[in-house]
């Protein structure tokens, strides 16, 4: 979960199981972002849902941009370049995520437009009024193409952002992980 990758925390410590529970990240475990603020950078959550905002997993940004099931990676991408360029005489730490691999019911979010047109209806729509949380999605073919595109498509943004930092970066100016 969010929480847990911010606060550096397993679920069974940070008591945060579900995004849509306030249970607050306790103030004893500093986030990444916070430790990163403490360190000088300017630290920014380029692309997100803002789950972090009431539970505290995003104390510590000076900057969020929220946009919840809009966060595709050639979008954050893009958002990470003109946001390094705008403040390049500034040390940053930018937190950037992605969805496209989530996977969502069909009836919560739109699937990649080559996954719409390039399997069988039958294929299209098979589970399209199912209701079950992502751990339980059987085997549809739709749900998989989806899933393999996706992956392709945050490879390719993410090799731009990774061309761009390489670009104009040496070795020792950055870190991605």
């Amino acid at each position: 979960s969010l929480a847990n990758i911010e606060s550096g925390l397993y679920q069974q410590h940070s008591q945060i199981f579900n995004e849509k529970i306030n249970v607050p990240v306790s103030q004893k475990y500093l986030t990444i972002s916070e430790q990163m603020k403490s360190l000088g950078y300017y630290c920014v959550n380029i692309m997100g849902e803002g789950n972090g905002i009431y539970n505290g997993a995003g104390r510590g940004y000076d900057r969020m941009v929220c946009n919840s099931y809009a966060t595709m990676a050639y979008a954050g991408v893009e958002r990470a370049i003109q946001h390094i360029e705008a403040f390049d005489d500034t040390d940053q730490f930018l937190f950037l995520h992605v969805m496209d691999v989530h996977p969502w019911p069909i009836t919560k979010i739109s699937m990649p437009v080559t996954s719409q047109t390039h399997l069988s209806l039958d294929d299209r729509l098979w589970g399209a009024m199912e209701a079950k949380n992502s751990v339980y999605l059987g085997y549809y073919p739709l749900y998989v193409d989806a899933y393999a595109k996706g992956m392709s498509h945050v490879d390719r943004s993410l090799k731009q952002l990774f061309d761009y930092v390489q670009q104009h970066y040496s070795e020792d100016e950055y870190v991605i992980q």
